[in-house]
C-alpha cells in the first residue's frame, strides 16, 4: 500500500483536532496538523504529502494566498478548501485559483470523507500516469526537449518541469505569451509529454465566424445547409484521444465561445444541423498573445470560459527576459540555415553575439530567426563578426542598446574566431569571467554588461 501523508491547516485548534480524528479513523493514518499558516510551505517542502485540507480564514496568511503558492510550488498535490459557511463567491474564487474541491465545517463527516477519498484517489491516479509516462518519454531529458525548443534558460526549465505534471491530465491548458515566443512549440511538447495515442490537431481560430468555426470543429450532417451533400466529421473528432490545439483563442467570437465552453465542461458538442449530442475525449490546449483576464473583465471574453481555460496556465517569457537563450538559438539557426540552403555553416564571433544581445527582439525568437536568415542572405558570410552585425542592424533601423563598457569588452575578447569556433560553454565561461573582471567582481554590474540576470551568474559560479 502506498505511504502518504495528509496535511490539515486550520488556526481553530478544536476543529483541527476534530478533523484529525476523522482522518485517522477512516484513512488509517495520523495527519500532519498545522495551525500556523506561515509554516505550511516549509512543512510541504519535507515531501510525502498527497492532500491538503486548507482553511481559508486564517491570520498571517489567508487560505487563498496560500492556495496560489501551493499550486505554483506543489502543483501535484490536490487542495481541498475548508470554509466556515457556504459562501459561493469565496468557493468560486478558490476553485478558479486551482482548489480541487471544498467542504464546509458544517457539512458533516460523510462529506469530508468523500472529498478526501476523491482527492487521494486523484493524487495516486496522476502519480501512476507519471510512472507510465516515464516509460516512454522523459521531459527532463534536454535532448528530447531541444529537438523542438532551444533554450539555456532556468525559467524555461521550470516551465518544462510544470508541463511534465500537467501534460498527462485531461484538463485544458492555456499558453500565453507575446508573438513569436514559441507557443505552438510548447503545445507540441505538451502533446509529446501527454502519452495520448490520438493525433494532435491544430486550428487557428482567428477570423473564423461562428458558422465556419462550428463546421470546422464540430462538422455537419447531410442537409445541414445548402451544399452539405454528405456528413462531415469535425476536427474535434479527428483529435479523439489526442490534443486539439486552438491558436489565437483571444480572437474567438462570443457565440463560438459558448460552444467551446460546452465542449470543455461536458466533453460534448452538436454537429451543425444535428440535435444529437456527440461525446468526445480530447485534451484542449489553447494559446493567445492577448490579455484574456482584461478581456474577461470588459466582457469581450466570457469569464466562465476564461476560468475553464485557466486550469493550467503556461506563461512563456519573452526573449528579452531570457537573453541567455540568444547564444544557443543563434547557433541553432545558423546550423538550420546551412542545412536548408546547402551551404557551409557560418561562424559567429563572441563580440558579434554580445552585440546581438543588446537588442530587445520585440518579435522574440521569430524575429531573431528572420534576422539571421536575412543577414546570411544579404552578406553570405563565412564569419559573422561585430561589424557585420552592427552594419546589418543599422541598415534595418534596429536599435542596439549597447553600453560603452560592453563595446569595449567585446573589442578585448580573446576568444573571437581563430579557425575553430568555441563551444557555448567555453564562450559562457569566458564572457562571464571577463565581465566579472571588468566589473571588479560586482555581479550586478557584470550581469548588466552581459544583458543577463544575476541569478544566471550565481548559478554559473555554483556549477564551477
Amino acid at each position: 500500500m502506498d505511504i502518504y501523508r495528509i496535511m490539515l491547516v486550520d488556526d481553530d485548534l478544536s476543529h483541527l483536532e476534530y478533523t484529525a480524528r476523522i482522518i485517522e479513523k477512516n484513512f488509517t493514518q495520523k495527519p500532519v496538523c498545522v495551525n500556523d499558516s506561515r509554516t505550511v510551505l516549509s512543512t510541504l517542502s519535507e515531501g510525502g504529502f498527497c492532500l491538503i485540507l486548507l482553511d481559508l480564514n486564517m491570520p498571517h496568511i489567508n487560505g487563498l494566498e496560500l492556495l496560489t503558492d501551493i499550486n505554483f510550488r506543489f502543483p501535484e498535490i490536490p487542495v481541498v478548501i475548508v470554509t466556515a459557511a457556504e459562501d459561493s463567491e469565496t468557493v468560486v474564487s478558490a476553485v478558479r485559483q486551482g482548489a480541487f474541491d471544498y467542504v464546509t465545517k458544517a457539512s458533516g463527516k460523510n462529506r469530508l470523507i468523500a472529498a478526501v477519498s476523491k482527492a487521494v484517489k486523484h493524487y495516486f491516479t496522476m502519480k501512476e500516469l507519471d510512472k507510465l509516462k516515464e516509460e516512454f518519454f522523459d521531459p527532463a531529458d534536454d535532448s528530447a526537449i531541444s529537438q523542438k525548443f532551444v533554450t539555456n534558460s532556468s525559467r524555461m526549465a521550470r516551465i518544462f518541469s510544470y508541463m511534465k505534471n500537467i501534460a498527462p491530465t485531461p484538463t485544458p491548458v492555456l499558453i500565453t505569451g507575446e508573438t513569436g515566443v514559441g507557443k505552438e512549440l510548447i503545445a507540441e511538447l505538451i502533446y509529446d509529454m501527454s502519452g495520448m495515442k490520438g493525433r494532435m490537431v491544430k486550428v487557428n481560430v482567428s477570423g473564423l465566424d461562428d458558422t465556419v468555426f462550428s463546421d470546422t470543429l464540430f462538422g455537419h450532417v447531410k442537409g445541414a445547409f445548402t451544399g452539405a451533400d454528405g456528413m462531415r466529421e469535425g476536427l474535434v473528432k479527428s483529435a479523439e484521444n489526442g490534443v486539439l490545439f486552438l491558436d489565437e483563442i483571444g480572437d474567438l467570437e462570443q457565440s463560438s465561445q459558448v460552444k467551446l465552453l460546452r465542449l470543455l465542461q461536458d466533453n460534448s458538442y452538436y454537429p451543425l444541423g444535428s440535435d444529437n449530442v456527440r461525446q468526445v475525449n480530447t485534451k484542449i490546449v489553447a494559446a493567445t498573445n492577448r490579455d484574456l483576464k482584461a478581456m474577461s473583465e470588459t466582457g469581450e471574453f466570457r469569464k466562465d470560459l476564461y476560468y475553464r481555460l485557466m486550469f493550467h496556465n503556461i506563461i512563456i517569457p519573452p526573449l528579452r527576459e531570457r537573453k541567455e537563450d540568444i547564444f544557443p538559438v543563434t547557433e541553432h539557426l545558423l546550423a538550420e540555415i546551412a542545412e536548408r540552403y546547402s551551404i557551409p555553416k557560418p561562424s559567429i564571433t563572441a563580440p558579434a553575439l554580445m552585440l546581438m544581445s543588446g537588442y530587445d527582439y520585440p518579435g522574440n525568437v521569430r524575429e531573431l530567426e528572420g534576422i539571421m536568415y536575412d543577414m546570411v542572405a544579404e552578406t553570405h558570410p563565412e564569419i559573422i563578426d561585430e561589424k557585420i552585425v552592427a552594419d546589418y542592424f543599422r541598415r534595418k533601423g534596429l536599435k542596439l542598446e549597447i553600453q560603452n563598457e560592453i563595446t569595449g569588452l567585446a573589442d578585448r575578447l580573446e576568444i573571437a574566431y581563430r579557425g575553430a569556433f568555441p563551444t557555448v560553454k567555453e564562450l559562457s565561461d569566458h564572457l562571464i569571467q571577463m565581465a566579472l573582471d571588468e566589473a571588479e567582481g560586482n555581479i550586478s554590474k557584470a550581469a548588466q554588461l552581459l544583458g543577463i540576470n544575476r541569478q544566471t551568474i550565481y548559478r554559473h559560479l555554483s556549477e564551477q
